[in-house]
C-alpha cells in the first residue's frame, strides 16, 4: 500500500471525540453532523471511537476541545480478523 492510499484509509475512517453541549461526549465520523455514539465520559467515548476504527479497518481518533482544536490524536491499526481488498474493509467472519 502506497503512503496516499495510507492515507485515504486514515481519512475515511477518522472520528472525532467532541464535548456534547447537553453533557457528555459525541463520537462523530469525518464528514458527518450526527454523532455515531454518546458516552458520559471522554474515556468511554475514545475507547467506542477506537472500537469503531478498528472494526472499520484501522483510521484516526482525534479529541477535540471545546474551541473546536486538536488535542489528542491517535492512529488505530485495523482491528482483528479486518482484511481491505480493492480499498474496500472485509471481516472474516470473527
Amino acid at each position: 500500500m502506497s503512503r496516499d492510499e495510507a492515507n485515504d484509509v486514515t481519512m475515511a475512517t477518522r472520528r472525532y471525540v467532541q464535548q456534547n453541549p447537553k453533557g457528555g461526549w459525541d463520537v462523530v465520523k469525518e464528514g458527518h453532523q450526527r454523532a455515531t455514539v454518546h458516552a458520559e465520559t471522554q474515556a468511554k467515548a475514545v475507547a467506542r471511537a477506537r472500537a469503531l476504527a478498528m472494526r472499520e479497518g484501522g483510521g484516526e481518533v482525534r479529541v477535540l476541545s471545546r474551541t473546536g482544536k486538536v488535542v489528542e490524536a491517535n492512529t488505530v491499526p485495523p482491528g482483528r480478523g479486518v482484511k481491505q481488498r480493492n480499498g474496500k474493509v472485509t471481516s472474516s467472519g470473527r
